[in-house]
């Protein structure tokens, strides 16, 4: 194998890879932002209480 296939099988590989890792990224940050909100209402529920 040549230098050149070498790069191309190794840019191949990191392109699927990057994908993998980018939907893996987003799900991530979907159910991250769900739970952000469930806290921030159950935050602010907290905070009613507090001073009420």
């Amino acid at each position: 194998m040549g230098y050149k296939t070498d790069c191309y099988l190794v840019k191949k590989e990191y392109v699927l890879n990057k994908k993998k890792i980018e939907e893996a990224f987003n799900l991530i940050l979907s159910m991250q932002d769900k739970t952000t909100a469930d806290n921030k209402n159950l935050i602010s529920e907290k905070a009613k209480k507090d001073r009420g």
